[in-house]
């Protein structure tokens, strides 16, 4: 349906109510007008003006906490917990292609594969001779066995799992900024001073990493809270420095992903 059909719709139904309150919760003054006892809720639209608001149903609070749970099964572990996600991306299919290439899964050299790393997702896939293989974006049918390691990229799956947190766009999750060069580094719940890096920038200038520190002047708390560095159309026409908003809320859960990603 089109806006100004919606529109009109939508005001048809708004005098109807404005009409059924003036003839049934309406009272006579002094100058025996009818003066509504009641206040019509909704209101009269223009036409031709979009949505400011999302018209799809939000989901369900339950399926959303459930869908945590099946993302990241525990608040705090390991990545090689998200056992589920990881299944969802990579597969081989029947006739040795797979969907999407290989989704979040990248073939490395066996040096680069750290057993004891819980954070290190990894397989081994051994193919046999007549089995179809992509190597390199070519389809091959093999004449020897051939076996290859694979390692799992988290980025992707702590996007969701961050969606499912916090209301915020996928794009401005792909655009949170890391911080390596602020002054300060999240480390294990606390922003400490950031020695880590040579490349750090004057804290005065620049403090655009994802972990911001927030200082309570009421009751002199330090906190932790989440920097969005993009804010869609409310960063026009402002300068590099201005733009994003903070997230005053320690999150605890969110930011040990993010400091562990």
């Amino acid at each position: 349906m089109s806006n100004e059909g919606a529109a009109d719709r939508n005001n048809r139904i708004v005098r109807f109510i404005d009409w059924i309150i003036l003839k049934n919760f309406s009272e006579l003054n002094d100058h025996n007008t009818p003066i509504p006892q009641l206040t019509n809720p909704f209101k009269l639209a223009k036409g031709g003006v979009s949505a400011t608001e999302s018209v799809r149903s939000p989901l369900p609070y339950w399926y959303i906490k459930e869908l945590r749970t099946k993302v990241c099964p525990k608040p705090s572990g390991h990545f090689n917990d998200w056992i589920w996600i990881q299944g969802q991306t990579g597969q081989q299919r029947s006739n040795g292609w797979k969907a999407n290439l290989l989704g979040d899964w990248f073939e490395v050299p066996s040096s680069l594969i750290d057993s004891d790393d819980p954070d290190c997702v990894w397989r081994k896939r051994i193919f046999k001779v007549g089995e179809f293989i992509n190597i390199s974006g070519e389809r091959h049918r093999l004449k020897e066995t051939y076996e290859k390691y694979e390692m799992c990229s988290a980025v992707s799956a702590v996007v969701i799992y961050i969606k499912l947190h916090l209301p915020l766009r996928t794009y401005q999750i792909r655009m949170l900024d890391s911080g390596e060069a602020d002054a300060r580094r999240y480390h294990h719940g606390f922003l400490l001073e950031n020695k880590k890096h040579d490349f750090v920038t004057d804290y005065a200038k620049r403090n655009k990493g994802v972990f911001h520190r927030i200082l309570s002047p009421e009751i002199g708390e330090v906190m932790t809270g989440i920097y969005i560095s993009t804010n869609k159309t409310a960063d026009q026409n402002k300068e590099e420095l201005e733009r994003g908003y903070i997230i005053a809320w320690q999150h605890d859960e969110v930011l040990y992903w993010l400091e562990k990603l």
